[in-house]
């Protein structure tokens, strides 16, 4: 991979600045504690919706890709057929900014701000912004739609539809990966326990269900786009990665019936919006080399930046910026940098990585990250049997969303919602 990078970007850190900011970082990241399973690490970066399988996708391949590609460009070659329109721009791009925003995030110190504005989960209780609702069981994900919750189970085999006050109104197997949403919050989707998608809209009574992979296992849920998979809307498309000996290869569904092999050959999707008048498609690719993880940006399969030093995992609501932490991504517990990019030029505008306080000998870890809204990111921060949730903005201010609270080691009592 060519290493040029445009103008105003500065090349890869030299070694000395490499090794210190690494080796901070994985002290924030807790890597002498036992590693996590599989299916928990694959939950870390969603954001990100995901937000939240950048830790999977680690485990099988080590070099990050952004791509802001047409999703026609996007599909396996041969697909002709037209994709559902793609909404009408209605930002315009953020200027350049020319300083990076940089500090230390330690856990004590903030004040008490507002509870996240996301819907989020504390014990047997979701949060909404207007209501608390207790649930019979346990949730690691949660969604909203109408008038319905869909909550995923921490063991991910199993999907509640539940009713306004909390009670299961029905049960679906699953096991592969988070629960998924467009950005109109119309429908939700996940994949089955069968490897096939399954999307709910609010005027639907069961969920209804696309094709599966024609190769591979372990399928993730990244992103669903368009208005509505049924109805009157122009349809929807369910995007999805598989397990394969090549790596992490990715897939399309489109409600009119057709499946599709994404490209290039052996990207693995981790997020995708229909929020612009272009398709942002953001991706992983196998290492440069055992040692090197670089990540870059696409528009119309034209690379437009590139950097070695951190590792994209969502793009904000807006579409401005994307969040990211180092470049090797979450590692076992966590991670102990969060970044925010500029959209346009891969520019850094934040960069926290974490720092001990005068009477912990480690730095907070962050355990999940995810966007509250276009100016601000929620982090889950652990630091021994100490936990919160920290609303972090783009000045670089923090504040504690919820918490802080005691729990259990490497059991957090919190978990951030799903959203677009």
């Amino acid at each position: 991979m060519s290493q040029d990078f445009p103008s105003g970007q500065g090349e890869p850190r030299d070694g000395a600045e490499t090794l210190v900011r690494r080796e901070l970082a994985r002290r924030g990241a807790g890597l002498d504690r036992a590693p996590l399973g599989l299916d928990q690490v694959r939950r870390r970066a969603r954001s990100i919706r995901r937000r939240r399988q950048g830790g999977a996708l680690l485990a099988v391949a080590a070099a990050v890709l952004v791509i802001v590609v047409p999703l026609r460009a996007a599909l396996g070659g041969g697909w002709d057929r037209d994709p559902a329109p793609a909404h009408e721009s209605t930002s315009t791009p953020s200027p350049q900014p020319e300083e990076t925003i940089t500090g230390t995030l330690t856990f004590t110190g903030h004040p008490a701000g507002d509870a996240p504005e996301v819907p989020w989960i504390q014990g047997r209780e979701i949060h909404l912004a207007d209501r608390t609702v207790p649930t019979e069981h346990t949730y690691t994900d949660v969604a909203v739609l109408g008038d319905r919750i869909v909550a995923q189970r921490p063991d991910g085999r199993r999907v509640d539809v539940l009713e306004e006050d909390g009670t299961v109104r029905s049960s679906y197997p699953s096991g592969y990966g988070p629960l998924v949403t467009n950005d109109d919050l119309t429908v939700v989707a996940w994949i089955g326990r069968d490897r096939r998608p399954r999307y709910l809209q609010p005027e639907m009574g069961e969920p209804g269900i696309g094709r599966a992979a024609r190769r591979g296992s372990g399928p993730q849920a990244v992103a669903v786009t368009g208005q509505g998979c049924e109805g009157d809307g122009d349809g929807c498309a369910i995007w999805f990665t598989t397990d394969s000996r090549e790596g992490r290869e990715s897939w399309v569904w489109d409600s009119r019936g057709f499946l599709d092999v994404a490209r290039p050959p052996g990207q693995a999707l981790l997020d995708v919006s229909d929020a612009d008048d272009r398709r942002q498609v953001l991706g992983l690719l196998r290492s440069v080399d055992d040692m090197a993880w670089c990540s870059e940006l696409r528009d119309e399969q034209q690379r437009r930046w590139q950097t070695c030093d951190h590792m994209p995992l969502s793009f904000s609501p807006d579409r401005q910026h994307v969040l990211a932490t180092h470049e090797i991504g979450f590692e076992g517990f966590g991670t102990g940098e969060l970044a925010v990019l500029h959209t346009e030029s891969g520019f850094p505008v934040l960069d926290l990585v974490s720092e001990s306080d005068p009477d912990r000998p480690e730095g907070p870890t962050i355990t999940d990250m995810t966007w509250e809204d276009e100016d601000s990111v929620l982090a889950i921060l652990n630091q021994g049997r100490e936990w919160a949730i920290l609303r972090i903005g783009l000045d670089g201010s923090t504040e504690y969303a919820a918490g802080p609270t005691q729990a259990a080691p490497f059991s957090s009592p919190y978990a951030l919602g799903t959203r677009p």
